[in-house]
């Protein structure tokens, strides 16, 4: 973001707004923590609270060790957690009002957390609770704060949750609908794979000359079209695009150097494609959907949306769990890699 795109947030309530579009998705059942650094959000990190809560004890090498390190990684001095507890928990306001609560979900596991975090150098700012559209400042954190007197009423929908509408931040509803995103269409991938299938015979039988002509007119086509689709945005994948053209852009992108020059033109800011690669993902037979889900996942990565990279990448890993790229940005997703710190990827130059 540009100084004109900062979000301001001021208080629990202003940062409770603002979670959902740090991670994607409005979080449930999970623990979230978000990294300060010098009071700007560096990175935000969730887990399953399950694994969270199985890990309060010792956390080396497990999920909550796996956070702290992207905290430190990303710089963050200060944390924040928020802990998101499964609908149908009983809490009332006068236990949350209590000076020693002993029905607040998961107290004495985030009394552990906090020491973890603490010991790794964290200053805890706060440790907030959300549960059926209320929130909470937990005992112990804030008490001279007159709103930790009691639960209050959640707000989804205020100045920060629209100030983040505004700079083009979404959040979905959950994780899942996070993954819709690219879940395959079966009805395209049946139409699609005879197509696919006869570009594909096509492809391995040019001849050495006329594939190298054949390879620079695809690449040529993924430019254009990635472009156009950029531009337009129009649907819940992108324009209609033939079912041929999608064939010779799906076979096209199975050839490492039509995949290589898609990605470096990505990292020298010569075309995004986000709407292209989700529909190449979405449509393609599982076989030539890796590439797409990859350029998709690294797309996402670079802006900062590390949750959909994930599950791209993830996708793409179960389809061929040998696609070297994609387990390359898997290993950076989850170790925090920071992707506005990270150097962009530049070509090798030929020796003269």
């Amino acid at each position: 973001m540009t100084s004109q795109d900062l979000i301001h947030v001021d208080g629990p309530a202003g940062l409770l707004e603002m979670v959902p579009y740090l991670v994607g998705f409005h979080p449930r059942d999970s623990l979230v923590l978000v990294g300060l650094r010098a009071g700007r959000v560096a990175v935000t990190v969730r887990m399953d609270l399950a694994d969270a809560a199985g890990d309060a004890d010792t956390s080396v090498g497990g999920p909550l060790d796996s956070c702290m390190s992207v905290l430190g990684r990303a710089g963050a001095d200060a944390v924040v957690a928020v802990v998101y507890a499964e609908p149908g928990t009983t809490v009332t306001d006068a236990d949350v009002a209590e000076a020693e609560p002993v029905s607040l979900p998961f107290e004495q596991e985030i009394q552990r957390w906090a020491v973890l975090l603490t010991d790794a150098g964290f200053s805890v700012l706060d440790v907030l609770g959300v549960l059926d559209e209320r929130w909470w400042s937990y005992p112990g954190r804030h008490q001279a704060c007159a709103c930790c007197a009691g639960a209050r009423q959640l707000d989804r929908a205020g100045a920060v949750a629209a100030s983040a509408t505004y700079a083009g931040l979404v959040a979905l509803p959950d994780r899942g609908a996070l993954a819709e995103l690219i879940d395959a269409d079966p009805d395209a991938q049946r139409r699609l794979a005879p197509l696919v299938q006869r570009q594909a015979q096509a492809w391995t039988t040019r001849s050495p000359a006329i594939l190298d002509k054949h390879r620079r007119s695809v690449i040529r086509a993924l430019f254009a079209t990635a472009r156009d689709m950029d531009a337009a945005l129009i649907g819940p994948i992108g324009p209609r695009t033939s079912d041929e053209r999608v064939a010779l852009l799906l076979v096209g992108l199975t050839d490492i150097s039509v995949r290589d020059s898609v990605w470096f033109a990505i990292e020298e800011g010569r075309i995004e494609g986000r709407e292209l690669w989700r529909m190449l993902a979405v449509r393609a037979p599982d076989q030539f959907a890796v590439a797409p889900l990859f350029l998709l996942a690294w797309i996402c990565w670079r802006e900062g949306n590390g949750a959909l990279a994930m599950i791209a990448a993830e996708r793409a890993l179960r389809i061929d769990p040998d696609y070297a790229a994609a387990d390359l940005l898997r290993g950076a997703v989850a170790h925090g890699l920071d992707p506005f710190r990270t150097p962009r990827l530049r070509r090798r130059r030929s020796a003269a």
